[in-house]
């Protein structure tokens, strides 16, 4: 994937919310319904059974005992003029000074759940990327400001596939195979931001 450009001043840190298929938004009017739209997050060192899947429903109670992520990294990388992400736990805010417990990049399993997969802690090299890039259709990076709002995005896995919301009897996880259609929200918080693992404080 040489031939994506690293793009290191547009990297992001964001909040991500997943809209219902029906559902469009209008940034404007902030925070979204929980009728309209769920936030997206992951936890880790909790002991549950989901630790490190992605999941889109209202978030649990934060506990000192687990660390809960709803912030992302995005690493902007241009292909021409369209873009691509590398995704991964955000060091901000509450786990500004975790590294490296957040040392995982954003990648689906054999049945298309989205998950947060552990990487080595070692110098990555960043401008001949092997981690796994999604598209976000209707994003322009390079418009981003803290606190630029920006919905109704049409998310894609790096196979090409349509980003899902999928639930079972009582929790819901985010899947590129099966599972309902729907859209996505971010709320940037931090920008420029330098690759892990030395985050913008």
């Amino acid at each position: 994937m040489s031939y994506y450009q690293f793009q290191p001043m547009l990297c992001f840190n964001a909040r991500c919310w997943w809209q219902h298929k029906d559902k469009r938004l209008d940034c404007r009017h902030w925070p979204p319904a929980a009728s309209e739209a769920m936030p997206v997050w992951v936890t880790f060192d909790s002991g549950d059974r989901d630790d490190g899947w992605v999941r889109c429903e209202p978030e649990p109670p934060r506990q000192s005992d687990k660390i809960l992520c709803n912030t992302f990294w995005f690493g902007v990388y241009a292909l021409g003029e369209q873009y691509a992400y590398d995704i991964r736990p955000a060091y901000s805010g509450a786990t500004l000074e975790l590294w490296p417990r957040l040392e995982r990049v954003l990648d689906t399993n054999i049945d298309g759940y989205l998950g947060m997969y552990d990487v080595p802690t070692e110098p990555y090299r960043w401008y001949e990327p092997t981690a796994p890039l999604w598209q976000l259709e209707g994003l322009d990076p390079a418009s981003l400001a803290p606190g630029a709002r920006r919905c109704n995005l049409q998310w894609y896995s790096p196979k090409g596939k349509a980003v899902r919301r999928i639930s079972d009897l009582t929790r819901s996880y985010l899947d590129d195979w099966k599972g309902v259609r729907g859209m996505v929200s971010l709320e940037v918080h931090e920008v420029p931001v330098p690759p892990h693992p030395r985050p913008k404080t």
